[in-house]
């Protein structure tokens, strides 16, 4: 539902993103222009004293000396899924989070970005949502790691089976969700770089795959001040009776990934992860009592994004989910805690003047050492 003032609002950030992405263009095409001669041909700067990562210049085509800022529109896809007993529907909460609008930066290695939400799924009067969504990625060569820092509270389900007659929603405004952590993958091929197909200031510009090696670690607390389970339909839930959960997992996998190129300029890029997560529960009861569980599962992780990249720009449309299963058995898990999301998002890329640089050179010795550690110990 787009309320009254959604539109006022997408309307003139609309206009607002139009005209920041036209004035951008025309500052990188004066860049472009700087940097030819009068035959067209490209001129190149004297090289810095820095660290460059090691990169084959025939599939890659390195940014790191520009500074990439990206606007997008963002779906997100945060699920807490209870399993029925007896097959029947699972209960499903979600955040009051429909599409936002976001601003990122990327560089070199290093992109955090942030959301305005601007279209909810209900009407604030029918559930509210107090929300902080933290997600930054870490990328190389060889490996990449997406951090998440999440909290939302104020849920609701909108299922038929949990509704009263002429009910919209069944509102759980009590209802809270923390989920800390880092998904990382390590890619087995040299000649396949992380770096060109997670980030915008990278162009991988022939077509290649790696096998992969995962690691996850998270933290999770779901929470509420009364059961999760509605008291009607509790006989058909695992621990109807549970109002808290705490969840550390640790999880290992392996998979694949694979970029392919055509026409130069086009990709299509996937990243498939199977992972066997550990999880330690905590949980605690109505009565104050608590229990611990060690479970196992089988987490499935998906990444995929395609797009176009020229040397001054990338449009890509990105997805991503990511799905920990707790309680239960392997295959039949108890709760499941998704989380993902849909992001079309545009990235300008600045190229970074030789006085700029100089004033970088205390974070370029920060962001160097990790480059180096990876550099020496995965030659």
């Amino acid at each position: 539902m787009i309320q009254k003032y959604d539109r006022a609002l997408i309307g003139k950030m609309g206009g607002y993103v139009l005209a920041a992405v036209l004035f951008l263009n025309g500052l990188n095409y004066c860049s472009a222009q700087a940097l030819r001669d009068t035959t067209g041909t490209r001129l190149t700067e004297k090289e810095d004293k820095w660290y460059h990562p090691v990169v084959d210049s025939e599939r890659v085509n390195l940014y790191d000396k520009h500074f990439g800022l990206t606007f997008y529109l963002q779906q997100k896809n945060v699920r807490q899924n209870f399993q029925s007993m007896k097959n029947n529907h699972h209960l499903i909460y979600q955040p009051n989070r429909g599409i936002a609008l976001g601003l990122g930066f990327v560089y070199r290695y290093l992109a955090l970005s942030g959301t305005f939400n601007v279209i909810q799924n209900k009407p604030n009067e029918t559930i509210r949502t107090k929300a902080l969504d933290f997600q930054s990625q870490l990328s190389g060569r060889r490996y990449v790691s997406f951090l998440y820092a999440q909290y939302y509270k104020g849920f609701f389900s909108d299922q038929s089976f949990v509704l009263a007659p002429g009910q919209e929603a069944y509102a759980r405004p009590d209802m809270g969700m923390v989920f800390l952590g880092a998904a990382t993958s390590f890619g087995l091929k040299k000649d396949f770089s992380f770096s060109a197909n997670i980030s915008s200031v990278q162009w991988q510009k022939r077509s290649g795959g790696t096998p992969l090696i995962s690691l996850d670690i998270f933290l999770g607390i779901n929470k509420a001040d009364s059961v999760f389970v509605p008291r009607n339909i509790a006989a058909d839930y695992y621990h109807a009776d549970v109002l808290k959960n705490r969840i550390w997992s640790l999880g290992l996998g392996a998979g694949y990934a694979y970029t392919y190129v055509f026409d130069k300029h086009f990709f299509m890029t996937g990243i498939v992860s199977a992972k066997v997560p550990v999880n330690f529960i905590k949980r605690t009861n109505t009565l104050g009592q608590t229990g611990e569980e060690v479970s196992m599962g089988v987490n499935l992780s998906l990444w995929a994004k395609v797009g176009y990249n020229s040397d001054f720009w990338n449009l890509a449309l990105l997805a991503t989910n990511n799905r920990i299963p707790i309680g239960g058995t392997v295959f039949e898990p108890n709760f499941v805690s998704n989380t993902g999301y849909l992001r079309l998002m545009y990235t300008q890329r600045f190229l970074i003047g030789k006085k700029r640089r100089k004033q970088l050179k205390p974070v370029d010795k920060l962001l160097d050492i990790p480059y180096k550690i990876f550099e020496k110990i995965l030659p």
